[in-house]
């Protein structure tokens, strides 16, 4: 298997701030809702033509205006590698930054989506590669629903699907599950 070399990182210098900025400064910005949660996840990493495939946890905090704009930080980190061919890819960590919008309801389940920017560590070893762990940072995306649980106040249920990273030759992402707390 060819060696896939990471693209060079894009520096988005001051948009977390600028951002965070903007959200503390927004009409109803006195109105901000904090959550945090814990989701299963199941990644996917095609790699040149070849489909790798892995489970992780991610955790996830975010802050939403009453406007429906908010914030989203989320952690992934992989509990395990996928063989194919002898060689071994696995996610040794994710961390994303969002900008994300929950399009407003008259109901418990709302949809949302994010934009924004991760920064991805996968290991890839095995026969006819160097052992490395390579860097994937770029604009990152995602959609979720969230379901608020009627029966536990302050918890959501959440189903969300994240595109870490994506370039000719790798495609890193993910489905999740999990659930949320709110403060």
């Amino acid at each position: 298997m060819d060696r896939v070399e990471p693209p060079a990182p894009r520096r988005y210098r001051g948009v977390a701030a600028a951002a965070l900025l903007a959200l503390l400064t927004a009409p109803g910005a006195a109105a901000v809702d904090f959550d945090a949660g814990a989701d299963f996840a199941y990644t996917r990493i095609p790699v040149s033509g070849r489909d790798y495939k892995s489970f992780g946890i991610k955790l996830t905090m975010s802050a939403t205006l009453s406007s429906g704009l908010g914030l989203e930080v989320q952690g992934l980190t992989g509990t395990g590698d996928d063989t194919i061919a002898d060689v071994e890819i696995g996610v040794d960590s994710t961390v994303a930054a969002y900008l994300r919008y929950e399009y407003p309801t008259n109901s418990d389940l709302q949809i949302y989506v994010l934009a924004g920017y991760a920064w991805n560590s996968l290991s890839i070893s095995g026969t006819g590669v160097e052992d490395l762990d390579d860097s994937y940072n770029d604009f990152s995306y995602g959609i979720g629903l969230q379901e608020k649980l009627s029966r536990w106040k302050n918890w959501t249920a959440v189903v969300e699907f994240n595109n870490y990273f994506s370039d000719e030759n790798v495609d890193f992402w993910s489905i999740s599950a999990g659930l949320r707390y709110a403060f």
